[in-house]
């Protein structure tokens, strides 16, 4: 007779603990998602766009980690879809260009244009059918746009109940029954393992997530670009709400490559509960 022990480690609990939160968030921002379509009477995306995945996304480690787990159970009906992935995240990393090296980068220097190009490039998870490879995994900047901050000037969703060309339904608060940015910030708060709060370039942490030593021999024999190493730590996301963009560019700090999903105008003036039709 075997003997199994029913202690889980604390790591792996907390861990548990992270994928739920991350889970509840993902589902708020469906929730918010649908929110919008009832209240304008239209699709918040239409299908065969990709005009948001025309960049490379940022996330969390624990997004990553959680991605992760998410493509493993889902191999059993897409049994390719791993190779897939690590296929494209490869490509991404190493894809040639002009770019400075961790063997050729010697003391202090500006990365800011080769950061703006790395984040520039199409998403790598994005399909020749411009379908996401990963829709249910997407991490939360994917989510949020058009969600809680809002579309680039070029988004062909068709305007619903309320907009015109000038104003757009996002949700800008939160509600008692959608706490979005309190969930957001409590799992932030909670993170204790560094690996699990830095912020990155998804496809980076994804490939790390499953082939962390292929990951270091290509660092080393110099064929991942420095910028697509670079993480940061803490601090939480920067492009998620609408009032951090009108804050960027009202600081005079936001990157001229997402000009384009930035709001022009002051949407902040009185107080809104819920959804908000702002303003570009």
């Amino acid at each position: 007779m075997a003997i199994v022990s029913n202690h889980v480690p604390q790591d792996q609990l907390r861990l548990l603990g992270y994928w739920s939160q991350l889970d509840a968030i993902y589902r708020g921002f469906n929730n918010a998602a649908r929110d919008i379509e009832l209240q304008t009477g239209v699709p918040i995306c239409v299908p065969g766009c990709g005009r948001c995945c025309m960049q490379s996304v940022h996330a969390h480690g624990i997004e990553a980690e959680y991605a992760g787990s998410l493509i493993l159970g889902s191999l059993g009906k897409r049994p390719g879809l791993l190779s897939e992935v690590l296929d494209r995240c490869r490509e991404w990393l190493t894809r040639e260009g002009n770019w400075t090296y961790s063997r050729g980068w010697f003391g202090t220097i500006d990365l800011s244009n080769e950061y703006r190009r790395a984040f520039q490039e199409r998403c790598c998870f994005l399909t020749d059918d411009l379908e996401c490879l990963i829709y249910d995994a997407r991490p939360m900047v994917c989510r949020a746009f058009g969600v809680t901050h809002l579309p680039g000037l070029d988004c062909p969703r068709p305007l619903g109940v309320g907009e015109d060309q000038s104003a757009r339904a996002i949700v800008t608060y939160d509600t008692p029954a959608n706490p979005l940015r309190a969930m957001v910030d409590r799992l932030l708060k909670s993170i204790r393992e560094p690996r699990y709060n830095r912020q990155g370039f998804f496809a980076t942490f994804l490939f790390e997530r499953f082939r962390a030593r292929e990951l270091a021999g290509l660092i080393y024999d110099g064929k991942v670009p420095l910028v697509k190493q670079m993480v940061g730590w803490g601090g939480g996301y920067k492009l998620l709400w609408q009032d951090q963009f009108d804050r960027e560019w009202d600081l005079a700090q936001v990157d001229q490559s997402i000009d384009e999903e930035v709001s022009v105008k002051d949407s902040s003036s009185g107080v809104v509960i819920g959804l908000n039709i702002a303003e570009r």
